[in-house]
């Protein structure tokens, strides 16, 4: 994404380097040599850059999870110049995104007293009005927002289920009420199976995507 913006910046989230692969970060190097573009990361709420020098923001499946979103809006434009860009996208709603509402529910069979509600974080920020306002009490206009679908594909249903109960944060309200991922893993796999096919599964997801600009 960083090799199409005319940007001298690109502010992202500090969790980027964290997780980021040997590869990205040397397609980051290959960028800003090649390219003259400075990529930084920086907070969302806090950041560190100046106020009103960069001209992209961009930020992939992340705004969900931040507590304070109207805090972070803020915090975009005023490190945006005049007419600078902002582009987000974030996952739509459950239920436009099969393997979310499986998860969840299959899930939460297993704690039926007190099921485990992170799912509800990925897919909880998709309302079309509530993000247009944001923007535009933050300072944005030129607002466009679009729902866009893909296939959602991974070579066997339990190498998804795998990364969507051990590798997200889910695991840890699992462990917290005393469960086991197995199991669970095992659960999921059937369950996406028998809607997506085994090996390979395929299925669809959707997403908001969005485009603003810092208001002159």
């Amino acid at each position: 994404m960083a090799s199409i913006l005319p940007s001298q910046y690109c502010n992202g989230d500090a969790y980027g380097h964290r997780y980021q692969s040997r590869h990205a970060r040397l397609r980051t190097k290959e960028i800003e040599r090649s390219e003259g573009s400075r990529l930084a990361s920086g907070r969302y709420c806090t950041s560190t850059v100046s106020r009103r020098i960069v001209r992209g923001v961009v930020c992939q499946f992340g705004l969900m999870f931040v507590p304070d979103k109207d805090r972070a809006f803020r915090e975009m434009r005023r490190v945006l110049v005049n007419g600078g860009v902002l582009a987000f996208n974030v996952w739509d709603r459950m239920n436009a995104n099969p393997w979310g509402i499986i998860a969840h529910e299959t899930v939460g069979e297993f704690f039926p007293e007190n099921p485990p509600q992170f799912f509800k974080a990925p897919c909880g920020f998709s309302d079309i009005d509530v993000l247009r306002g944001l923007l535009t009490a933050s300072g944005f206009d030129t607002v466009t927002i679009q729902a866009v679908r893909k296939e959602c594909y991974s070579q066997t249903a339990k190498s998804l289920a795998i990364g969507l109960i051990e590798g997200a944060p889910i695991l840890a309200e699992i462990q917290e009420r005393g469960g086991s991922s197995r199991p669970i893993v095992d659960a999921v796999t059937t369950a996406l199976a028998k809607t997506g096919g085994e090996n390979p599964y395929r299925s669809t997801m959707q997403a908001i995507v969005v485009m603003a600009r810092a208001k002159e």
